[in-house]
């Protein structure tokens, strides 16, 4: 378990000690009135497959070596445009 405040191991963002940061900057502001929320994020074109009665589809995209969204190394913000 890893605490969505500080990112610490170990407890949850609800019994965190330490004072509330957002996790998108790691200020010391709500994530709701983080500007950073509200920026364009890059898109990723689909490229890749499904099979059907799976819903899977795979967009291969290059590893970041640096992410802004804290702990979030193995997944992905996902906008669907039609």
């Amino acid at each position: 378990m890893i605490c969505f405040n500080c990112g610490g191991p170990g407890h949850y963002v609800g019994n965190c000690v330490k004072p509330k940061a957002c996790f998108i900057c790691q200020q010391n502001h709500n994530v709701n009135n983080c500007a950073a929320w509200s920026e364009v994020q890059p898109t990723a074109a689909f490229f890749g497959s499904g099979a059907r009665g799976l819903g899977f589809y795979h967009v291969d995209v290059p590893i970041a070596n640096e992410s802004k969204w804290l702990n979030f190394q193995n997944c992905a913000v996902v906008n669907i445009l039609k």
